[in-house]
């Protein structure tokens, strides 16, 4: 699909969409039509034709400017044409609010978690 269009749409889901979070990462999409299999809900996008899932707190809509194939997986690499967001999701210097955000973290073998607080760690 990215490889054919060009184009892709990243969507960040919130912790409650993890079950379709791992049900999409669990399948190739060169194998089932994933929109279908899951019945995704869909919008359109602003600059690109892939679709924005219904669900997101943010999302970046993407051209792809490169790809470099690793076994049996692609990695893309895409230039950012929009940036979308749910206002509620961010404090007003644009960083996340865990507490309206909750992102759906992947940490391996089927495992997510949530993060749950922001901590700073000054670089100096």
């Amino acid at each position: 699909m990215i490889a054919d269009s060009g184009e892709f749409v990243i969507n960040f889901m919130p912790a409650e969409n993890a079950d379709l979070v791992a049900k999409v990462a669990g399948c190739s999409g060169s194998d089932v039509d994933k929109f279908d299999a899951f019945e995704i809900q869909t919008t359109p996008a602003s600059t690109v034709e892939a679709p924005v899932l219904s669900a997101p707190y943010a999302f970046y809509e993407c051209k792809t400017i490169d790809r470099q194939s690793y076994g049996d997986h692609d990695l893309f690499a895409g230039r950012v044409t929009a940036v979308q967001w749910e206002e509620s999701a961010f404090f007003k210097d644009g960083t996340i609010d865990l507490e309206h955000a909750s992102p759906a973290l992947y940490i391996g073998e089927d495992q997510y978690t949530r993060a749950s607080q922001t901590f700073h760690h000054p670089r100096n």
